[in-house]
């Protein structure tokens, strides 16, 4: 039997994506938006295919290379959407 990969809190998913993001721009976490679409930050595919695998590093959770690419979704919508309910 297969084990489910434990789903993350909802703050900690905030805080990664926020630093991570930040990182990659050489900027400071402080200065992203948690707000804007992560289209903002002009992410391309292999931005996104790198967050994917260090995202299920960091939380043993696998997840699709899209999930950070699709369309007007803010760093606080994708927190929600990735942590638990």
């Amino acid at each position: 039997m297969m084990e489910e990969s434990p789903v993350p809190a909802a703050a900690a998913v905030h805080r990664w994506i926020t630093v991570y993001v930040a990182t990659l721009l050489g900027m400071q976490s402080d200065r992203i938006d948690p707000t804007a679409p992560l289209a903002t930050y002009d992410l391309d595919s292999v931005d996104a295919v790198e967050m994917a695998m260090q995202f299920e590093c960091a939380f043993s959770r696998p997840i699709h290379p899209e999930t950070f690419m699709v369309g007007d979704q803010s760093i606080d919508a994708l927190a929600k959407r990735l942590a638990d309910p």
